[in-house]
């Protein structure tokens, strides 16, 4: 029939994202590279759905959570470059029908297993991510063909082993994700180009001491959040930088741990269980050591130990200073618990400055006791002198009101006399006698 495309003769990006579709048909495009069918609800795609789309370069199938690549008809683009089929209902990879792929994304699939030569056809294949699958066993030539892998993501699978030959002819891998499975050693991987490992949160509880001799090109290492208790001596490798073996069950180191890793720069063995402090010796092979995360151990501290403070030297004194000292906390003796090295042992470390703080609390309780005195007394004087001008005001008080009274009672003894002076004679008063008395 007609393709829905035909009127379309410059289309570039196509997105029917989140419809009701259950396939693709018939679409035929010379100029179309990018196709987004995500959130769908397509089960089957037919094996030359894409032939008639020569130029497409992008292809999103992600959220049909019914679709799946056959195995015996094989979906095939030549043109294509990017291919994202997660959240589907994959049980297989099936990528031989892309020979031009770069960039596959199957992750959040059901894929169980991996066959021998599984990308043989994917030649040009950089960057694969199979996480958060079920895949449980591998092969040793699985990745065979792979000459251009650069980024491998198997984590959340289900993996017990893997074959120490797996890598081998992935001339170009540099980073694999193997975090989140079930290996239970690091193994004796192989590879000259890998770089980057990340085993973390899996169960290994063993690591040989040649563990990482098989990969020459190592330079960053990811044991964190596993099982391990004990770090073999000699443990061997001329290029690794970065060792994270955060959160392990790893209680001691001696001189011989890490003195054949003359490249290591970075040590973190945060969340161990390390209690005796270590020595700066243990790290007189490792001249390009720029940082130490000791944090969240336990720590015992004697401040005695002359070692303890010669370390405490090492890992924080500037200007080669490899971590804080709030991060290294006492866990022992009971007296300490919570405190950091330099609080718990300051005095201990620094005897003078505690006799002089001695002599300056004593000099200063004399001070304060004298200027309490000082205190008291002028307080007393001033209590005194305010109580005598009180009682003088008071005095002055008194004094003028009995002037006040004298003045009240000598201007009334005067208005009596003058009252007497001029009170008329009662004789006269009396009228004279008339004529005709």
């Amino acid at each position: 029939g007609r393709s829905p495309l035909s009127g379309l003769i410059n289309i570039r990006v196509l997105k029917i994202n989140n419809n009701p579709l259950l396939r693709i048909q018939n679409l035929i495009s010379s100029t179309l590279k990018s196709l987004y069918v995500s959130n769908c609800q397509l089960s089957y795609i037919s094996h030359n759905e894409f032939a008639y789309l020569p130029s497409l370069l992008h292809l999103k199938l992600s959220y049909n959570y019914r679709l799946e690549l056959s195995a015996t008809n094989a979906v095939f683009s030549d043109s294509l470059k990017f291919l994202d089929i997660s959240y589907c209902n994959v049980f297989r990879p099936n990528l031989y029908g892309f020979p031009n792929l770069r960039k596959a994304i199957i992750r959040n699939n059901l894929i169980r297993f991996l066959r021998s030569n599984e990308f043989i056809n994917n030649t040009k294949l950089e960057y694969l991510d199979m996480s958060y699958n079920n895949i449980g066993s591998m092969k040793s030539d699985t990745f065979r063909g792979l000459s251009m892998l650069r980024y491998l993501d198997l984590s959340w699978n289900e993996l017990a082993e893997i074959p120490e030959e797996s890598f081998l002819e992935t001339p170009s891998l540099s980073q694999v994700q193997l975090a989140r499975n079930y290996l239970n050693r690091v193994g004796h991987l192989k590879s000259t180009s890998i770089s980057i490992v990340d085993m973390s949160s899996c169960e290994i509880s063993i690591i040989g001491k040649d563990s990482l001799e098989g990969l020459p090109s190592l330079v960053d290492i990811n044991l964190s959040r596993n099982l391990i208790s004990h770090i073999p001596d000699s443990i061997s490798s001329n290029t690794l930088k970065y060792l994270n073996l955060n959160y392990n069950r790893i209680s001691s180191v001696s001189n011989y741990t890490f003195f054949m890793l003359p490249r290591l720069s970075i040590l973190s063995v945060i969340g161990n269980r390390f209690t005796n402090i270590w020595s700066r010796s243990y790290f007189e092979l490792n001249p390009y050591l720029e940082r130490l995360d000791l944090s969240d151990n336990m720590w015992r501290c004697d401040c005695t130990d002359e070692n303890m403070f010669d370390f405490y030297e090492f890992v924080t004194l500037e200007p080669n200073k490899k971590e804080e000292s709030f991060n290294l906390i006492c866990n022992s003796p009971t007296s300490v618990i919570g405190q950091t090295w330099l609080e718990s042992c300051y005095y201990k470390w620094n005897p003078i400055e505690r006799t002089a703080n001695i002599d300056n609390l004593v000099w200063f309780i004399i001070v304060m006791i004298v200027g309490l005195s000082v205190c008291i007394i002028l307080v007393n004087t001033i209590r005194k002198s305010m109580n005598r001008r009180l009682a003088a005001i008071q005095a002055e008080r008194e004094r003028q009101v009995a002037e006040a009274r004298d003045r009240l009672r000598q201007l009334r003894m005067r208005a009596e006399q003058e009252a007497l002076c001029n009170t008329p004679d009662p004789r006269d008063l009396i009228a004279p006698p008339s004529y005709d008395e």
